[in-house]
Protein backbone atom coordinates (compact mmCIF):
# COMPACT_ATOMS: atom_id res chain seq x y z
CA UNK A 1 0.00 0.00 0.00
CA UNK A 2 1.31 3.40 -1.04
CA UNK A 3 0.72 6.68 0.70
CA UNK A 4 1.33 9.84 -1.13
CA UNK A 5 1.33 13.01 1.23
CA UNK A 6 1.19 16.63 -0.08
CA UNK A 7 2.99 18.82 2.23
CA UNK A 8 5.05 21.45 3.06
CA UNK A 9 6.93 19.94 5.69
CA UNK A 10 7.89 17.01 4.02
CA UNK A 11 10.94 16.53 6.81
CA UNK A 12 8.14 16.14 9.16
CA UNK A 13 5.76 13.60 7.55
CA UNK A 14 8.73 11.05 7.13
CA UNK A 15 10.37 11.09 10.43
CA UNK A 16 6.51 10.26 11.80
CA UNK A 17 6.59 7.22 8.90
CA UNK A 18 9.35 6.14 10.21
CA UNK A 19 8.65 5.16 14.03
CA UNK A 20 6.58 3.10 15.56
CA UNK A 21 3.96 1.03 13.81
CA UNK A 22 4.03 2.94 10.53
CA UNK A 23 7.68 2.36 10.81
CA UNK A 24 7.55 -1.20 11.03
CA UNK A 25 5.47 -1.63 8.32
CA UNK A 26 7.63 0.07 5.66
CA UNK A 27 10.80 -1.95 7.39
CA UNK A 28 8.54 -4.86 6.23
CA UNK A 29 7.40 -3.60 3.24
CA UNK A 30 3.67 -3.69 3.47
CA UNK A 31 3.25 0.15 3.33
CA UNK A 32 5.62 3.17 1.55
CA UNK A 33 4.96 6.70 2.47
CA UNK A 34 5.53 9.16 0.01
CA UNK A 35 5.59 12.75 0.01
CA UNK A 36 5.36 15.66 -2.53
CA UNK A 37 6.17 19.48 -1.81
CA UNK A 38 4.44 22.33 -3.87
CA UNK A 39 7.22 23.92 -3.29
CA UNK A 40 9.09 21.67 -5.65
CA UNK A 41 6.69 23.52 -8.31
CA UNK A 42 6.87 27.14 -7.49
CA UNK A 43 7.87 29.62 -10.02
CA UNK A 44 9.03 32.34 -8.19
CA UNK A 45 12.16 32.85 -6.32
CA UNK A 46 10.64 32.79 -2.87
CA UNK A 47 8.67 29.42 -4.08
CA UNK A 48 5.42 31.09 -2.71
CA UNK A 49 2.57 28.17 -2.72
CA UNK A 50 -0.19 30.39 -1.22
CA UNK A 51 -2.87 31.32 -3.47
CA UNK A 52 -5.43 34.43 -3.07
CA UNK A 53 -6.84 34.34 0.87
CA UNK A 54 -10.23 32.63 0.15
CA UNK A 55 -13.10 34.60 1.35
CA UNK A 56 -12.82 38.34 1.04
CA UNK A 57 -15.68 40.58 -0.37
CA UNK A 58 -17.36 43.72 0.77
CA UNK A 59 -20.83 42.33 2.18
CA UNK A 60 -22.00 41.01 5.28
CA UNK A 61 -21.50 37.52 4.35
CA UNK A 62 -18.50 35.74 2.91
CA UNK A 63 -17.26 32.83 2.99
CA UNK A 64 -14.43 31.24 5.87
CA UNK A 65 -14.35 34.91 7.42
CA UNK A 66 -16.17 37.11 10.16
CA UNK A 67 -17.75 40.45 9.86
CA UNK A 68 -17.93 43.11 12.94
CA UNK A 69 -20.43 45.48 13.51
CA UNK A 70 -17.32 47.52 13.96
CA UNK A 71 -16.48 46.83 10.62
CA UNK A 72 -19.90 48.56 8.91
CA UNK A 73 -18.35 51.82 8.02
CA UNK A 74 -21.16 53.07 5.50
CA UNK A 75 -23.55 52.83 8.48
CA UNK A 76 -25.62 49.98 9.95
CA UNK A 77 -29.02 51.80 8.52
CA UNK A 78 -27.41 52.02 4.81
CA UNK A 79 -26.30 48.32 4.67
CA UNK A 80 -28.06 45.13 4.03
CA UNK A 81 -27.74 42.44 5.89
CA UNK A 82 -30.18 39.55 4.21
CA UNK A 83 -32.93 39.61 1.98
CA UNK A 84 -35.73 36.85 0.62
CA UNK A 85 -35.01 34.24 -1.99
CA UNK A 86 -37.66 31.92 -3.31
CA UNK A 87 -38.82 30.74 -6.60
CA UNK A 88 -38.88 32.42 -9.68
CA UNK A 89 -42.11 35.07 -10.21
CA UNK A 90 -43.40 33.09 -13.19
CA UNK A 91 -42.04 29.55 -11.71
CA UNK A 92 -44.36 26.95 -10.73
CA UNK A 93 -45.36 25.27 -7.14
CA UNK A 94 -44.07 22.35 -7.96
CA UNK A 95 -40.45 22.92 -9.63
CA UNK A 96 -37.87 21.44 -8.45
CA UNK A 97 -36.36 24.54 -6.25
CA UNK A 98 -34.08 23.36 -3.46
CA UNK A 99 -34.36 24.72 -0.34
CA UNK A 100 -32.02 22.55 1.91
CA UNK A 101 -29.35 23.19 -0.63
CA UNK A 102 -27.45 26.43 1.72
CA UNK A 103 -23.86 25.86 -0.03
CA UNK A 104 -22.71 27.02 -3.76
CA UNK A 105 -24.63 26.46 -6.61
CA UNK A 106 -26.43 23.59 -8.02
CA UNK A 107 -28.12 22.64 -11.54
CA UNK A 108 -31.89 22.19 -11.44
CA UNK A 109 -33.86 21.60 -14.74
CA UNK A 110 -37.33 21.44 -13.70
CA UNK A 111 -38.02 24.59 -14.52
CA UNK A 112 -35.70 25.39 -17.87
CA UNK A 113 -33.62 23.00 -19.32
CA UNK A 114 -29.58 23.49 -18.01
CA UNK A 115 -30.32 25.60 -15.46
CA UNK A 116 -27.54 26.43 -12.52
CA UNK A 117 -28.89 28.56 -9.53
CA UNK A 118 -28.28 29.25 -5.89
CA UNK A 119 -30.65 29.29 -2.88
CA UNK A 120 -28.17 29.83 -0.03
CA UNK A 121 -27.17 33.40 -0.81
CA UNK A 122 -27.58 35.90 -3.50
CA UNK A 123 -25.86 39.20 -4.33
CA UNK A 124 -26.79 42.64 -5.38
CA UNK A 125 -25.90 42.01 -8.94
CA UNK A 126 -28.23 42.06 -10.61
CA UNK A 127 -31.53 43.68 -8.77
CA UNK A 128 -34.16 42.19 -7.32
CA UNK A 129 -36.27 39.61 -9.00
CA UNK A 130 -34.80 39.84 -12.22
CA UNK A 131 -35.97 37.00 -14.44
CA UNK A 132 -34.18 33.85 -15.06
CA UNK A 133 -31.78 33.54 -17.70
CA UNK A 134 -33.17 30.47 -19.16
CA UNK A 135 -30.96 29.94 -22.33
CA UNK A 136 -27.59 30.50 -20.65
CA UNK A 137 -26.35 33.71 -22.75
CA UNK A 138 -25.89 35.63 -19.94
CA UNK A 139 -24.60 33.08 -17.53
CA UNK A 140 -21.57 32.88 -20.11
CA UNK A 141 -21.25 36.09 -21.07
CA UNK A 142 -20.64 37.30 -17.10
CA UNK A 143 -18.37 34.53 -16.24
CA UNK A 144 -16.37 33.76 -19.37
CA UNK A 145 -13.58 36.41 -18.53
CA UNK A 146 -13.45 35.81 -14.89
CA UNK A 147 -10.85 34.76 -12.70
CA UNK A 148 -11.68 36.14 -9.13
CA UNK A 149 -14.84 37.09 -7.66
CA UNK A 150 -14.82 40.76 -8.04
CA UNK A 151 -13.81 40.42 -11.49
CA UNK A 152 -17.79 39.61 -12.65
CA UNK A 153 -18.43 43.19 -10.72
CA UNK A 154 -17.03 44.49 -14.20
CA UNK A 155 -19.27 42.21 -16.59
CA UNK A 156 -22.25 44.22 -14.34
CA UNK A 157 -21.61 47.53 -15.28
CA UNK A 158 -24.57 48.97 -15.73
CA UNK A 159 -26.50 49.64 -17.87
CA UNK A 160 -26.70 45.97 -19.46
CA UNK A 161 -24.09 44.31 -18.43
CA UNK A 162 -24.24 40.46 -18.82
CA UNK A 163 -24.24 40.15 -14.77
CA UNK A 164 -27.15 42.60 -14.63
CA UNK A 165 -29.07 40.17 -16.44
CA UNK A 166 -28.77 37.05 -14.75
CA UNK A 167 -31.42 36.39 -12.42
CA UNK A 168 -30.54 33.42 -10.84
CA UNK A 169 -27.44 35.07 -8.59
CA UNK A 170 -30.44 37.56 -7.41
CA UNK A 171 -32.69 38.19 -4.82
CA UNK A 172 -36.24 36.94 -5.30
CA UNK A 173 -39.69 37.72 -3.50
CA UNK A 174 -42.86 37.06 -4.53
CA UNK A 175 -44.38 40.31 -3.19
CA UNK A 176 -45.57 42.71 -5.88
CA UNK A 177 -42.83 44.59 -7.20
CA UNK A 178 -39.72 44.22 -5.16
CA UNK A 179 -38.54 41.94 -1.97
CA UNK A 180 -38.12 42.80 1.58
CA UNK A 181 -34.51 43.49 3.47
CA UNK A 182 -33.37 43.08 6.95
CA UNK A 183 -30.62 45.86 7.17
CA UNK A 184 -27.63 45.69 9.45
CA UNK A 185 -29.29 48.34 12.33
CA UNK A 186 -31.98 45.17 12.57
CA UNK A 187 -34.94 47.16 10.70
CA UNK A 188 -36.88 46.17 7.49
CA UNK A 189 -37.17 47.79 4.18
CA UNK A 190 -38.71 46.88 1.00
CA UNK A 191 -36.28 47.10 -1.96
CA UNK A 192 -38.14 47.74 -5.86
CA UNK A 193 -37.28 45.98 -8.19
CA UNK A 194 -36.61 49.29 -9.97
CA UNK A 195 -34.09 50.53 -7.67
CA UNK A 196 -30.88 52.20 -9.53
CA UNK A 197 -28.36 49.34 -9.80
CA UNK A 198 -25.34 52.01 -8.48
CA UNK A 199 -27.81 52.65 -5.51
CA UNK A 200 -28.20 48.59 -4.93
CA UNK A 201 -24.87 47.79 -5.42
CA UNK A 202 -24.20 50.33 -2.31
CA UNK A 203 -26.41 49.26 -0.12
CA UNK A 204 -24.80 45.81 -0.19
CA UNK A 205 -21.12 46.90 0.91
CA UNK A 206 -20.27 47.63 4.27
CA UNK A 207 -17.25 50.16 3.83
CA UNK A 208 -16.72 51.75 0.38
CA UNK A 209 -17.95 54.89 2.00
CA UNK A 210 -20.91 55.52 -0.51
CA UNK A 211 -23.61 57.73 0.71
CA UNK A 212 -27.23 56.64 0.31
CA UNK A 213 -30.16 58.76 1.50
CA UNK A 214 -33.62 56.71 2.58
CA UNK A 215 -35.33 58.29 -0.04
CA UNK A 216 -33.56 56.65 -3.22
CA UNK A 217 -34.81 53.07 -2.73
Amino acid sequence: MIFDLVTLFPEVCQAYGETSILGRAQQAGLIEVRTTNPRDFARDRHRTVDDMPYGGGDGMFMPESVVRVADVTDGTSNTLFFGEMCRFLNEPANSGFYFSNIVGAWGDSSFFSGGVRITGGAFVIPNPNTPADTTGQYLNACFSNTVLPPDWIKNGTPPGGPCYLLGQWGFHGLHPGGVNFAFADGSVHFIKNSVNPITYRALGTRALNEVVSADSY
